[in-house]
């Protein structure tokens, strides 16, 4: 009988303690809620001292735009890993490549926000980050135009794109005020280039949107 009650005893503190779990439940984003994250970290070493950083923007799920999870078998070629291709465009690129000319190290990784609890994870990570403004400068290529058409009056135009950059401290920040990336384009491309931001621009959003549109 004794062991017969420490038995009950155990399955009752079971029960109660399964009763004490949080059920969380996940939802799915629509379809026109899901975004991709874009992130590329900046790292500098002022000194002794190791600082670092994190451009950040979300990009609209477009039929164009979305990522692909791919089945890869693996070595053994007994199983499978579901691998992650994130899109990338015109506008990435461009980011990525004017970031490199300062940072030539750094990368850029994505995450596919969709559910309301990857927003969840994201908001609670980056919520009491320090928050400034970098600038990506588009800039016309001068190296091979015709000298003439440089002269007192004429103009061209140069691209500015503006991008949040994250430092979990606000000690961090100090070295990443005023960022500012360049990169050059081939005159002839003006046109180009400008109908590809006027596409773009509008798939581009800030970070804080995520959790402030999530409802």
């Amino acid at each position: 009988m004794k062991v017969l009650r420490n038995m009950v005893r155990v399955i009752t503190k079971k029960r109660e303690l399964m009763e004490d779990i949080n059920k969380i439940e996940i939802r799915f984003l629509d379809y026109s809620k899901r975004k991709v994250l874009k992130c590329i970290r900046l790292d500098k070493q002022i000194g002794n001292r190791h600082v670092w950083a994190e451009l950040l923007y979300t990009r609209d799920i477009l039929p164009d735009y979305v990522p692909q999870y791919v089945k890869e078998k693996t070595e053994n070629g007994l199983f499978f890993n579901t691998k992650i291709v994130f899109p990338q465009d015109d506008y990435d690129i461009m980011v990525l490549s004017a970031v490199k000319k300062e940072y030539p190290d750094a990368r850029m990784t994505c995450i596919d926000v969709n559910t309301d609890s990857c927003i969840e994870r994201l908001r609670k990570k980056y919520v009491d980050y320090s928050k400034e403004t970098a600038i990506v400068y588009l800039t016309p290529d001068l190296s091979q135009v015709d000298p003439s058409l440089v002269r007192v009056g004429s103009f061209f135009t140069q691209f500015r794109v503006y991008i949040d950059i994250y430092t979990p401290c606000i000690g961090f920040l100090d070295y990443f005020k005023n960022e500012g990336y360049f990169d050059y384009y081939n005159l002839n491309s003006t046109k180009q280039i400008d109908k590809m931001l006027d596409v773009k621009l509008p798939t581009v959003h800030h970070l804080e949107e995520l959790w402030s549109k999530i409802n």
